[in-house]
C-alpha cells in the first residue's frame, strides 16, 4: 500500500467503502474486511453497496453499518472505492455518487483499490492502488 493511502485511513474517523454493483464474493468480503479493519482502528466505517449479491454471501455484512441511500455524505471523511477502479462500475447510481462526493464540503477524499484495469472508464482522482496482476481486492 502507498504511503499515502495508509496516512488518509489512518486520519480517518468516518469512511464511506463503496464495491462494484451486483457484488461478487471479492468484492463483498473486500468491502467487509475493510470496513471491520477501519472499525477496530477507531473509524467508524459504513459500506455502499448498489445491485443485489447470493444469499449467501449476506453472512458478511453482518454487523456492518449498510448506508443505502447516502443522503448525508458529508459525515464521511474518506471514501473509499474497492474491486473497481471507476464511478460507472458502481452501476446506474455511479454518477451521482461521484458527484455528491466531488460536491461535499469539505472535500472528501478518495482512495481507489483495484484488480480490473479492464474498460475505457474514466478513472477518478484519488489515491490509486490498482495491481492487475492480484487475482483479488
Amino acid at each position: 500500500m502507498t504511503d499515502e493511502i495508509l496516512a488518509l485511513l489512518r486520519r480517518s474517523k468516518r469512511a464511506i467503502v463503496f464495491s462494484h454493483h451486483n457484488p461478487d464474493g471479492d468484492a463483498l468480503g473486500s468491502s467487509a474486511g475493510l470496513a471491520l479493519t477501519l472499525n477496530q482502528y477507531g473509524c467508524r466505517a459504513a459500506v455502499h453497496l448498489a445491485g443485489s449479491w447470493s444469499e449467501h454471501l449476506g453472512f458478511l455484512l453482518d454487523g456492518l453499518e449498510v448506508d443505502e441511500k447516502l443522503d448525508e455524505i458529508s459525515q464521511y471523511d474518506l471514501a473509499v472505492l474497492l474491486d473497481c477502479h471507476s464511478f460507472d462500475r458502481l452501476g446506474p447510481g455511479g454518477r451521482t455518487v461521484a458527484a455528491k462526493l466531488r460536491n461535499a464540503y469539505p472535500p472528501i477524499p478518495l482512495v481507489v483499490v483495484d484488480h480490473h484495469l479492464e474498460g475505457d472508464d474514466e478513472r477518478p482522482e484519488g489515491a490509486l492502488l490498482l495491481r492487475s496482476e492480484s487475482s483479488s481486492t
